[in-house]
């Protein structure tokens, strides 16, 4: 039989492969658009990595404060021993001047009490901000490695789908050649306006594309006529195999 002579019939079947191949390659690509590409998580880092950002800001400028606070301390520690080091010298007779730097040695060692005691302060609050840091960092490395997992699952997932989906393109081409351009056009139309579902098997005298009941009419016209018969409410091709 020449493909001019092919029922309509016999096209619908050809259709109905086709559909069963389309189907598999729109849920293939609805399970691609789907997966996990990391987005989120790159949104999550960049959050944390701003957080971060602040956090080593603020320690940066604690620290030199520190550091400030230290070189303070150890120049009135300095200071300290070089007046003691003049007081006990016997170089200076001047029972004032040593009154002086007797007084001066007090006042130096007063300063040095309330500088070590602010060091020990910072120093806490150094700490503390030190280890928050190291925290931060902690959690960015995790969720590093967590997108980088991700990463990986992702690009093996697209990998196998798109070569499912490859074979299955190169299986519905033979569907293609073979079908009449005008029906594979209505076909095509079907589809995009109902979900990617152009022909429905029937099913308990049921359109399975909207679960309207077949009239009577539409049943005894699917069942004796080689014409194709549409669902009257979605428009859907009946495929109907015979029992």
């Amino acid at each position: 039989m020449s493909e001019d002579q092919v029922s309509e019939k016999e096209q619908l079947s050809r259709l109905f492969e086709l559909q069963q191949l389309d189907t598999r390659i729109g849920n293939l690509e609805r399970e691609l658009r789907a997966l996990d590409d990391g987005t989120a998580l790159r949104a999550e880092i960049a959050e944390l990595n701003a957080g971060l950002a602040g956090t080593s800001d603020n320690f940066k400028q604690l620290d030199a404060e520190y550091h400030d606070l230290n070189l303070k301390l150890k120049g009135a520690e300095e200071k300290i021993q070089k007046n003691k080091g003049r007081l006990f010298s016997g170089t200076i007779g001047n029972p004032k001047e040593l009154q002086d730097l007797n007084q001066e040695i007090k006042v130096l060692t007063a300063r040095k009490g309330d500088l070590e005691d602010q060091v020990l302060m910072m120093m806490e609050d150094v700490e503390a901000r030190r280890a928050i840091l190291k925290e931060k960092r902690a959690a960015i490395d995790a969720r590093q490695q967590d997108l980088a997992a991700v990463e990986r699952t992702y690009a093996e997932e697209v990998q196998r789908i798109d070569a499912e989906i490859a074979v299955l393109r190169s299986q519905r081409q033979p569907f293609v050649n073979s079908i009449d351009e005008t029906l594979l056009d209505i076909y095509d139309r079907i589809r995009a306006r109902s979900a990617n579902l152009a022909v429905v098997k029937l099913e308990k005298e049921r359109c399975p594309g909207c679960s309207i009941h077949l009239t009577s009419f539409l049943l005894n016209k699917l069942k004796e006529s080689t014409d194709i018969v549409r669902c009257e409410s979605c428009g859907r091709m009946i495929y109907w195999k015979g029992e």
